[in-house]
C-alpha cells in the first residue's frame, strides 16, 4: 500500500518529488567536488622536501680525517740499587717501634671540653687583655658573637690547644696534634689581636 502511495506521489508531482531531485543534485555536485579535491591532492606536496634533502646531500663532504698517530711510550726500568723501592710500603721496623712506644705526649681525652674548643683557632679573634685579681686575661670573640675571658690553663681551638701564657696583644698556646705515625706531637700556636 505504501509503495502505491509513493508511486502516485511521484506521478502527481507532490513535494516529495522535489526533495528527491534536490537530493540527486546534491549528490552529483558533491561527487564532482570530491573528484576535483582529490585531483588537487594528487600533486607532489613533498617536492620541496625532496629538493632540500638533495641540496643537503650535494653540499655535504664525506671526507673523514684519519686518526692521529700516537708515538709509543718508552718503558723505564727502575734501578735505584739499594735505595727504597717506591712501590713498597714505607712503614719500617723503626716506624713500628716509634708507633708502639710513642713519645709520651697525648691529649687528655677524659677531661670536659671548654666552650672555645668548639671553634677552630683561626676563627677566634683576640680583642684585648685585662688584669683581674693579679692575673692577666685575654678577651676573645668567638664566631657565635659571644666574648669570652681566657687565662693560662684554659683550652681553645680544635687541636687540644691549652693556653700557656697571656701577654699584651697575644695568647700563646700549646697544641697537641697527631704526628701521622700513630702518636702525638706538640706545637706552639699564637692568637694575636687583629689589626
Amino acid at each position: 500500500m505504501t509503495a502505491s502511495i509513493m508511486s502516485q506521489a511521484r506521478t502527481a508531482g507532490l513535494p516529495g518529488d522535489a526533495n528527491m531531485r534536490n537530493w540527486s543534485r546534491f549528490c552529483g555536485i558533491f561527487t564532482v567536488t570530491l573528484c576535483l579535491v582529490l585531483a588537487g591532492c594528487s600533486s607532489d606536496k613533498y617536492e620541496d622536501l625532496r629538493n632540500y634533502v638533495q641540496h643537503v646531500r650535494s653540499t655535504q663532504k664525506s671526507h673523514i680525517a684519519p686518526l692521529p698517530e700516537f708515538e709509543p711510550f718508552e718503558t723505564y726500568a727502575y734501578s735505584a740499587g739499594n735505595k727504597k723501592d717506591p712501590f713498597q710500603p714505607w712503614q719500617t721496623a723503626a716506624f713500628d717501634l716509634a708507633r708502639a712506644a710513642g713519645n709520651g705526649i697525648k691529649p687528655n681525652l677524659s677531661r670536659r671540653k671548654e666552650s672555645l674548643e668548639a671553634f677552630p683557632l683561626d676563627s677566634l679573634h683576640m680583642v684585648g687583655t685585662l688584669d683581674f685579681n693579679n692575673q692577666k686575661w685575654a678577651v676573645v670573640k668567638a664566631p657565635d658573637g659571644i666574648v669570652y675571658r681566657v687565662k693560662s690553663g684554659n683550652y681553645m681551638g680544635k687541636n687540644n690547644g691549652q693556653v700557656t701564657e697571656v701577654e699584651d696583644g697575644k695568647v700563646i698556646l700549646r697544641e697537641i696534634i697527631p704526628n701521622g705515625l700513630g702518636g702525638w706531637e706538640q706545637r706552639r700556636a699564637l692568637l694575636t689581636i687583629a689589626d
